[in-house]
């Protein structure tokens, strides 16, 4: 079963796992191991302030039978008032086989 639901501080470290891994997927192999190493450990902390109090976004976390497999932020467009503006949209690699149907 599908959910989708507000993140909340405590998803800190799951969101961050999310991000890295499919940042590391999509783009790692474009930069320096070093660079690439980096970029992948600073997204798995940079969540817990993202959904911590005062948050200017908010954040969604989908979960397949209790696996985090994607996330999204949303918040107040930079066009003005009304409209909504998506900010990040993460899936983890694996998220695709853990969603899909057992073949028969």
């Amino acid at each position: 079963m599908f959910t989708v639901r507000r993140a909340g501080p405590y998803d800190g470290d799951v969101l961050g796992e999310i991000h890295a891994a499919a940042w590391e997927a999509a783009y790692a192999p474009f930069f320096a191991p070093e660079f690439a190493a980096d970029g992948v450990r600073s997204r798995r902390t940079r969540w817990h302030e993202r959904v911590g109090p005062g948050a200017a976004a908010t954040v969604l976390l989908a979960e397949h039978d209790g696996r985090p497999l994607a996330l999204s932020a949303f918040g107040p467009s930079s066009a003005g008032p009304g409209p909504a503006e998506i900010l990040s949209f993460y899936s983890h690699p694996t998220a695709g086989a853990a969603a899909s149907p057992p073949r028969s």
